[in-house]
Parts: structure tokens; sequence; C-alpha cells
């Protein structure tokens, strides 16, 4: 529209980067959406924009993102939700179910400069926070290696003792 905001869209919609705010229920129970990028010209997303995707298993806010605000229930719903790369360094207001029935074991990867501000805040921090890397391919976690990185930071010590023979 004439004020840059995206007022529909589903399975195939590309963003462009004049596009500052996605409207509300944009993409709502679009059941073909599978991913999104959302380009960093984006400061708001309505309420309901990506309510009930039920295919929606990862949106990235682009390097730089200038987002601010995402309104109430965004993304609720979006049951198979499991990764959100989020670039805004500054941790982006939120209305009120944003992420209810999303999975409980999502991954928001967030700049490491903002990382602690991620975890402190709701509902952010009903997640996992894990700093992007920008080196590295970044895909859903694995309940392995959520084990491995949940212990990183323990020392884990194991021992055992030797048979000297069976009967």
């Amino acid at each position: 529209t004439s004020s840059n905001t995206l007022i529909a869209g589903c399975q195939n919609t590309v963003i462009p980067n004049s596009v500052t705010s996605i409207g509300e229920s944009a993409f709502c129970d679009c059941s073909s959406l599978t991913s999104i990028e959302i380009p960093n010209s984006v400061t708001s997303i309505g309420s309901g924009a990506f309510c009930d995707c039920s295919s929606l298993t990862s949106v990235t806010f682009g390097e730089n993102s200038q987002l601010i605000s995402i309104g109430e229930e965004a993304f609720y719903g979006c049951e198979r939700l499991r990764v959100i790369k989020c670039y805004a360094e500054d941790v982006p207001e939120t209305g009120d179910y944003v992420f209810d029935f999303c999975p409980s074991d999502m991954i928001i990867y967030v700049p490491e400069v903002s990382l602690e501000n991620y975890k402190a805040t709701y509902p952010w921090n009903k997640f996992i926070i894990l700093p992007l890397n920008d080196n590295e391919n970044l895909v859903p976690a694995t309940p392995d290696t959520l084990f491995a990185e949940a212990l990183s930071d323990t020392t884990v010590v194991l021992t055992w003792s030797a048979v000297d023979s069976v009967l």
C-alpha cells in the first residue's frame, strides 16, 4: 500500500525492502507457509500477522533488523515454529500472547551483544536463546545438540571400575 504496509501474503510471498510494517492478520491461517524472511526495513508486525500458520517452521528477521514491535498474537498457534533468527540488537517489544501455542523448545538466535537482554525479557525468555553465528549454517537443534549446549558450561566427571573376570 502507499503506507508501505504489507496487508496480505501467503506461501510464496517475498517481502520487498520497501515494506516497513506487516499488517494485522496479513498471513493468518496460511497453512502452506513454511518459512518467511522479513527484511530489515520492517519495524512493526501487526496483531495476528502470522497466527495459526500451522506449517511455519522458521522466521528470519533480516540482518541489521530495525524491528521495534510485534503485535499481540502475531505468531499465536504456530505449532511447528522451531527457529527464529532475530538480528535486531534491541529487543523488540511484544504484545500479549505473541508466541502462545508455539513449541516450548523453539530456538531463538539473537546477536551475541544482545543475548543477555533477550534472556531477561518476557516472552523471549520462555524459549531457548542462543547467539547468532555468521560463520555457521543455523539449523534447528536436535535433542543431542541441545543437551551438548546445556552441558557446555558444566563439568561432568564419569567414573567406572573394571571387572577382572566374569563368572
